[in-house]
């Protein structure tokens, strides 16, 4: 007994919600795949920079809707290592730097090289997490600003994570409450 629009309004829930669950059951199985992963293959060597640069400009539409200033800070770097765990673990830092940064701030992505250590920073004036969502952000499901439930699963930094320690880096977090957050 429902009308035409209920009908449409009804359907369109049902394939949102439909496409959320597909999203989420193929991040799932990705993070199994990682945790299950003991070595990294496919490793070649490639311009981390550059790789850096792609996955600023793969997010363009969604910092440039937020009004952001996208800073890249990049030393040219060769890097020998596997491309597609790398463009994961910045893809997702960048994307969470967007996402709880409020309209108008500012992302800054750094990269530099010494002889023996490459460091990459991806760093936000949003929302930043008290002490108690630092302690858990890299928990598989965790989700410290709820608010946000309806855009992430609480994976994609345990994912990142994984991927850095397969890669033989390390992922810390600074942040303050109100002050942004820096990966």
């Amino acid at each position: 007994d429902l009308t035409e629009e209920q009908r449409a309004e009804y359907a369109k829930i049902i394939a949102e919600e439909s496409d959320r669950l597909a999203r989420l059951s193929i991040n799932v199985l990705e993070l199994s795949k990682l945790e299950n992963q003991l070595i990294v293959t496919d490793q070649t060597e490639f311009y981390l920079d550059e790789q850096l640069r792609q996955c600023i400009l793969l997010q363009e539409a969604a910092w440039s809707k937020k009004d952001l200033e996208m800073i890249p800070e990049l030393d040219e770097v060769v890097f020998f290592g596997n491309e597609e765990l790398l463009a994961h673990i910045w893809t997702n830092l960048i994307g969470n730097a967007i996402k709880f940064t409020p309209d108008g701030g500012t992302v800054r992505v750094c990269l530099t090289a010494t002889e023996n250590e490459v460091t990459v920073k991806v760093s936000d004036t949003g929302i930043g997490m008290s002490d108690e969502i630092q302690a858990h952000i890299f928990e598989k499901f965790y989700q410290g600003d709820t608010s946000h439930n309806h855009s992430g699963y609480g994976i994609g930094l345990t994912m990142a994570a994984r991927a850095t320690t397969l890669c033989g880096g390390k992922i810390t977090a600074r942040s303050q409450e109100g002050e942004g957050s820096t990966f």
